[in-house]
């Protein structure tokens, strides 16, 4: 059985003619015009929604425990910052070393996230759980941008807990490296820093 679009559509069609009666009113600055802008970003890719494809790319891949897609990183505003590229089929040399899958991209089975224990971390717990499901698990990115991820200054990531995900992270490296080196392994913590905007694939590709 497959999902089809017609939910989306219908709503797409509603939130659109409601944004424009709001605009033709003047009420573009309104809040309300301003939440239909952020409701209708979901849509702005009609080929391809999101929950319907990767539902479906489920229930085609039963094998897939956990699938995600590429993103275009925008402003709070909704300007485009830049679209990022992964090569997917390196989705688990890289989960080694940065948390590079956007969370609100992915869908997964429950019985595997529950196998591996949910969300154990206080801190980067996303990274902790999808490296946590590539030790035992199928996992898959779509190479196709299906999301827009608003950048703002109200991230815990980013911004308002910014330390502590980053040394909670650091450490995850350095576990992950032990897991495949050995405890006996040392790599000093600023080592780590580097890994992420540099890591290459044994073929220098990211």
């Amino acid at each position: 059985m497959r999902v089809d679009g017609h939910y989306h559509l219908v709503r797409k069609f509603f939130l659109e003619r409601l944004e424009t009666y709001l605009e033709r009113e003047n009420m573009e600055n309104d809040i309300t015009c301003q939440l239909l802008k952020l409701a209708l970003v979901p849509y702005r890719y009609p080929k391809t929604y999101r929950l319907e494809a990767q539902i479906n790319y489920l229930l085609e891949h039963p094998q897939c425990m956990m699938v995600s897609s590429l993103v275009r990183v925008i402003t709070e505003d909704g300007q485009e910052i830049r679209i990022d590229k992964f090569q997917s089929e390196h989705l688990y040399y890289n989960l080694i070393f940065t948390y590079w899958v956007y969370h609100p991209t992915v869908m997964y089975r429950k019985q595997a996230v529950e196998d591996v224990g949910m969300y154990t971390a206080l801190y980067s717990e996303d990274m902790e759980l999808f490296w946590q499901l590539t030790r035992k698990y199928l996992l898959h990115n779509r190479n196709e941008v299906l999301l827009d991820h608003r950048v703002t200054n109200q991230s815990l990531r980013q911004v308002l807990k910014k330390s502590e995900y980053e040394f909670a992270q650091q450490e995850q490296v350095l576990r992950n490296i032990r897991y495949y080196t050995g405890n006996d392994c040392t790599v000093p913590i600023s080592f780590t820093r580097m890994l992420p905007p540099q890591f290459r694939t044994m073929d220098g590709r990211r």
